[in-house]
């Protein structure tokens, strides 16, 4: 028979925030502006009579590059919820964050409206206190691992996310990038920095999650220097018998999804993404290489979105990260390049208050 989600209401809600922290400051800065409005939206909910006792955690995509050590840490953040911030990177962090600090034993924001208590401190809000955790700079490692990041959060949670993930709790998690996900295993050489590797997988550069992790056209094919240069509407992620590098992504949805997964009921979880298209798909070829100059050429792949009134909001076409985001019962999608997310935040605090008691 045939899984029929029944839309249980709720009076718990745990926010899982994956936040890029791979040169991604202008939409991170974006988010934390707009941040203020979904608290706003859900406190009058609560007004309005359906409070709630929220989690709201952040994780980054830094699981480090596999066996390559020498340009990513090994293991990077392991899908552990930051609580501080971070001080190194493009931008600095708001100056109240110097006092900023959580109570409790714990590494995430405990915002309960049925009892009007939380666990900042530092004389800081709740909007103030993301916008610190959500602060997690721009140096991370440049092979995301986005959904491999919130998979490890929830599935295998190090001690660190204790508490976080409650059994009777509504789930939100929500993807901030403006990459395509490269979520592969930690033995991984797809990054590695050798001859041999380069004679596999080419120029070391983000290419090679593109290369070896999706397929386009018909029949599907990957993306290399020797294939069409698109643009292509037709991409799906690559599965591992078709050559592909990188964890299936049914790793993914089946987790978030299918009954059992993350929760027994996969209508208790809500997946949403402020990330780029994930169409269309094109390659350029650069002559010299853009990334090692030392190389005749290489394939770069193409912007999907470029805002039109700021070109610092651009990104890559998110294929792998959009097939896991639309498998859920309730989705949302959103562009990266709108330059204000205050729809985004809009939609997610609809989407929440409809599951409320």
């Amino acid at each position: 028979m045939a899984f029929v989600p029944a839309f249980a209401a709720h009076d718990k809600v745990d926010i899982l925030f994956m936040i890029d922290n791979s040169f991604s400051q202008p939409i991170q800065a974006e988010l934390q502006n707009r941040f203020p409005q979904l608290i706003k939206a859900l406190d009058t909910a609560a007004m309005a009579g359906h409070p709630a006792s929220y989690h709201i955690g952040v994780v980054d995509s830094d699981l480090g590059a596999g066996l390559n050590t020498a340009n990513c840490k090994a293991g990077g953040d392991g899908g552990k919820l930051q609580v501080g911030f971070d001080p190194s990177g493009s931008v600095p962090p708001p100056a109240n964050c110097a006092n900023f600090t959580l109570t409790g034993g714990v590494r995430f924001l405990e915002y309960d409206q049925i009892t009007g208590t939380n666990n900042v401190g530092g004389g800081l809000n709740v909007p103030d206190a993301f916008n610190c955790m959500a602060h997690v700079g721009d140096t991370g490692c440049g092979f995301q691992h986005q959904l491999e990041s919130t998979y490890r959060a929830l599935h295998d949670p190090p001690s660190e996310n204790a508490g976080f993930l409650r059994d009777d709790a509504l789930l939100v998690v929500f993807y901030l990038t403006d990459e395509d996900d490269c979520s592969a295993p930690d033995d991984t050489d797809l990054f590695v920095n050798t001859t041999e590797a380069m004679s596999m997988y080419g120029v070391l550069s983000s290419f090679r999650c593109t290369e070896f992790g999706i397929v386009c056209g018909e029949p599907a094919a990957p993306l290399s220097m020797t294939t069409a240069s698109g643009p292509f509407d037709d991409c799906r992620p690559m599965k591992p018998e078709e050559g592909g590098k990188l964890f299936d992504v049914q790793r993914y949805i089946d987790f978030f999804t299918k009954p059992n997964g993350v929760k027994p009921d996969p209508s208790d979880v809500i997946l949403a993404a402020i990330a780029a298209p994930p169409m269309p798909v094109g390659v350029t070829i650069t002559m010299l290489c853009a990334q090692q100059t030392n190389q005749p050429s290489c394939p770069i792949l193409n912007h999907s979105c470029v805002a039109a009134t700021n070109n610092n909001f651009f990104g890559d076409p998110g294929v792998r990260m959009a097939a896991v985001v639309n498998a859920a019962l309730t989705p949302q999608l959103t562009s990266e390049c709108e330059t204000d997310y205050s729809d985004a935040m809009a939609g997610l605090a609809q989407k929440i208050i409809a599951r409320l008691k």
